[in-house]
């Protein structure tokens, strides 16, 4: 049975405060579409920063003197394979210039040759297919090689001869090859209903796409059954160990590692960070993938289909059906049968059955019970809306498969699983997963903004994340310093972006494997004070944030690229148009936002430790700003996040925010129990480390049974000491003590050891 939402605030007769009005949800939704990634023209683009444009052309100059002004275009498929084979053989030579030089002239051909293109569409449509083109003639696992080989080299001091952009020049343009070819790909796997959607509610032509791009009508790209084919063969590929026995994604990710340990300084981090978020998105899959698993995975447990999602009640503007869980319909026996003596499910059936008549009672499952008509219809809306969550399932297998081992002769462990591709994906990760999940939060960290009396550090952190820009120069003119402090800050919005896609894309996939494996992964976020960081990142003018216009229309990569296209080599100014979705939207931003606030609600479902811990932090305040932000999606995890608080932020936060919890009534489903309106908990009763450590023992058991013995998976150092890492080692500390005493005495130089001598006697 459907349950109607009420108007709260008009019922009750409560109108809130004045800063309800931002919350109230009246405001016109922005015309943002949120989904796994943007189109493949906005990805590509974000993936070169605007300092990096000068040196691509290089590779149209050199592949111009290498075939004499033949075209590219021109030439049979023959040629084009064998000079493909020459540069990937170049590219295993001996000589640092010479595999530099070959990933020039491949990435040239990998973004479609534009100097033989007339225009954007046919750039877009040539680019797809010389990457699928250099697949087929094997470049993948040669490029994945020279990166690891790129990368073993800049670990050592020794190979770092330069510093700045050119410092790791060669690991930049293979990943550059690399994600060209994962996003051809992808482009392949987006469905056609994606596909349908996006060409009904596409903007005119003319106007322009997130990244500033003039829109083409059409950018097919002619996905038939051998590009299916190659697809799946791709995917497969992603998904099989390298020759070192690690997966792709593990190598980037432990990249990452090196580089929060300061060995791998020199590392492009936010290629990385995207290079790993679309190999998972690639292997494992993304939204629609994801709900296929689920069906199937609940088929093959024998429980009823999955509810749709939330984006699916979004689009189809459904009626939410209220949900019960078998806990629910317990705790009301358990209440009837305190006021109801007659009524108690903890009598024997038998017993039960003969005493009384099957009429006089309410049947749940083989019990019969004498009750008012009233409670056996409540037993019986509830019994209708049960619904057993897949998580809740697989605890239950676990726990079966725990009894079976402590009661049989022992066996050998661990015990095999089976293999599905998020299976291999996190066997291949959990060893490392504690240090991998510290420098992903660590590089969310840096690049977050910072509050203006902590610019210094701010910046003194962010400086490992900013080895694909140009260095700051004295004497640059004032142009070349506003674009280029305009590429720093588009810089680390896309890898906010990147960051939270990623996280939020493998605490999706490991639910949908394990529940166990999930709670494994979000408690390494949660005790590496995640959640925290995640405020820090909400905790600020967030409408501001999703409107930022930090890009330069004309340095984006395809405008860029326009200027060397066939009909001209002189800049066409034409097709460079603001940027901004739709004029009042940054598309990153909003995406990273939305990720953010999911990661939230995800860390925080039904775990009343974690969600009093925001309580005290104040994320309620930090959340009712977001609501300003007209966009269904977003609005619709911040007022789940809402509701999970409501219950502890006491009457007087309920009354004064009634439009908040109109909104929570109206947009949320409800389960049938529900006291989030009323209920007003006591903190003092809430053992929020007694939980964790249940949890913990929980997940160390899992991975006992079905990996290896549980030392192997160290509880990570908190966040708190990695910012102290980050911050407050001895040498920076003076360092900026010394500079701050320059700047007081006007440039005097100060003896550090002879200001401690005095403190020190004068203490």
């Amino acid at each position: 049975m459907a349950v109607p939402p009420l108007n709260l605030s008009g019922l009750l007769g409560y109108s809130g405060d004045g800063n309800d009005a931002a919350a109230s949800g009246s405001a016109p939704s922005l015309a943002y579409t949120y989904q796994d990634a943007e189109p493949i023209d906005v990805e590509v683009s974000e993936f070169f920063s605007y300092a990096e444009n000068q040196e691509l052309d290089q590779g149209r100059v050199l592949f111009e003197r290498d075939v004499n002004g033949s075209a590219w275009k021109v030439k049979s498929p023959t040629q084009q394979r064998s000079y493909i084979h020459c540069c990937l053989d170049s590219l295993e030579d001996r000589k640092p210039e010479t595999r530099q030089t070959a990933a020039q002239r491949l990435l040239y051909i990998a973004l479609g040759a534009y100097g033989e293109c007339a225009s954007f569409h046919e750039q877009i449509v040539l680019l797809h297919h010389n990457n699928v083109l250099l697949y087929q003639c094997g470049a993948f696992p040669i490029l994945v090689q020279a990166i690891i080989h790129a990368a073993t080299e800049l670990e050592d001091p020794a190979h770092r001869t330069e510093l700045g952009l050119r410092s790791n020049f060669l690991l930049r343009v293979l990943c550059d090859l690399v994600y060209l070819m994962l996003e051809s790909f992808r482009k392949v796997m987006v469905d056609s209903h994606a596909r349908t959607r996006r060409a009904t509610s596409s903007p005119l032509p003319g106007s322009t796409t997130g990244s500033g791009l003039r829109y083409q009508p059409s950018l097919d790209v002619g996905h038939d059954d051998d590009h299916e084919a190659l697809l799946s063969e791709f995917r497969e590929t992603l998904g099989q160990p390298l020759a070192d026995g690690r997966l792709l994604a593990a190598v980037f990710l432990d990249m990452l590692t090196s580089f929060k340990e300061g060995a791998g300084a020199v590392f492009p981090v936010k290629k990385l960070i995207l290079l790993t978020w679309k190999t998972v998105l690639l292997s494992l899959g993304g939204s629609k993938q994801l709900d296929e698993i689920k069906a199937a995975s609940r088929k093959e447990a024998g429980l009823p289909g999955a509810a749709l999602s939330s984006a699916a009640l979004l689009e189809s503007q459904a009626t939410l059906t209220p949900k019960a869980s078998q806990a629910d319909i317990d705790a009301f026996k358990e209440s009837v049968s305190m006021r109801f003596y007659s009524f108690s499910h903890l009598e024997e059936p038998e017993r039960r059955a003969s005493d009384q008549g099957a009429d006089d009672g309410v049947s749940s499952n083989t019990t019969t019970l004498p009750v008012p008509a009233a409670v056996r219809e409540a037993v019986a809306i509830l019994e209708k809306h049960l619904y057993v969550p897949l998580g809740e399932h697989q605890i239950n297998e676990f726990e079966a498969v725990q009894t079976d081992l402590a009661t049989r002769a022992p066996v050998a462990l661990p015990l095999p699983r089976e293999q599905t591709p998020t299976e291999v994906l996190y066997a291949a990760l959990f060893e490392k997963l504690p240090k991998h999940t510290i420098s992903l939060l660590r590089v969310l960290l840096a690049a977050a903004p910072a509050p203006a009396n902590k610019k210094n550090m701010a910046s003194r952190a962010s400086l490992q994340l900013t080895n694909e820009l140009n260095a700051p120069a004295a004497d640059a003119p004032l142009v070349s310093v506003a674009r280029d402090d305009v590429d720093e800050q588009r810089h680390k919005e896309i890898i906010i972006k990147g960051s939270s896609a990623l996280l939020l894309l493998l605490l999706r996939h490991f639910k949908q494997n394990h529940v166990l494996q999930f709670e494994c992964f979000s408690q390494l976020m949660v005790d590496s004070r995640c959640l925290m960081l995640i405020l820090k990142l909400l905790n600020q003018n967030v409408e501001t944030y999703v409107g930022l216009k930090n890009s330069i229309p004309s340095c984006e990569l395809f405008n860029f690229l326009a200027q060397w296209r066939a009909e001209s080599r002189t800049f066409r100014s034409e097709e460079t148009v603001p940027g901004g979705q739709d004029g009042s939207v940054c598309a990153r931003n909003m995406h990273a936002i939305i990720d953010l606030v999911r990661i939230l609600q995800k860390l925080t479902k039904g775990k009343e430790g974690r969600i009093l811990n925001l309580v005290v932090e104040k994320s309620a305040t930090i959340l009712k700003k977001c609501l300003r932000v007209a966009h269904p999606v977003m609005n619709l995890y911040v007022l789940k996040v809402l509701k999970s608080q409501s219950r502890f932020l006491g009457r007087a936060w309920r009354k004064s925010n009634m439009q908040v919890l109109s909104r929570i009534d109206k947009n949320v489903r409800h389960r049938l129990r529900d006291t989030w309106f009323y209920e007003n908990v006591d903190h003092g009763g809430i053992d929020y480390q007694e939980e964790e450590d249940d949890l913990r023992r929980r997940i160390l058991d899992f991975h006992s049974v079905y990996y290896q013995p549980p030392t192997s998976i160290a509880q990570p150092r908190s966040l708190v000491e990695e910012q102290q890492d980050l911050y407050l080692s001895q040498g920076e500390l003076e360092a900026l003590y010394r500079d701050y005493l320059e700047d007081e005495k006007r440039g005097m130089p100060v003896d550090i050891d002879a200001c401690l001598r005095e403190a020190s006697a004068a203490s």
